[in-house]
């Protein structure tokens, strides 16, 4: 819907989340994750699943997508 909606490629994109599933539904639908401690799952389960990242705030996310992202 992204893709269609906004014109925005899988390639330049990335899905935040504080979940597992949600990093494999991501991989399912061919978009890179990045996982948030903030929420549901802790660092270790979510780096488990293979996120580009594992960040604990916004301001650490910002710094990746501005540094490396």
């Amino acid at each position: 819907m992204l893709e269609e909606e906004f014109g925005i490629s899988l390639e330049d994109s990335v899905f935040v989340t504080d979940s597992t599933g949600d990093i494999v539904e991501a991989r399912e639908v061919g978009y890179k994750s990045i996982g948030i401690t903030t929420g549901v799952h802790h660092r270790d389960e979510l780096k488990r699943f293979e996120p580009l990242v594992v960040v604990d705030d916004f301001k650490e996310l910002e710094e990746f997508v501005e540094n490396d992202g």
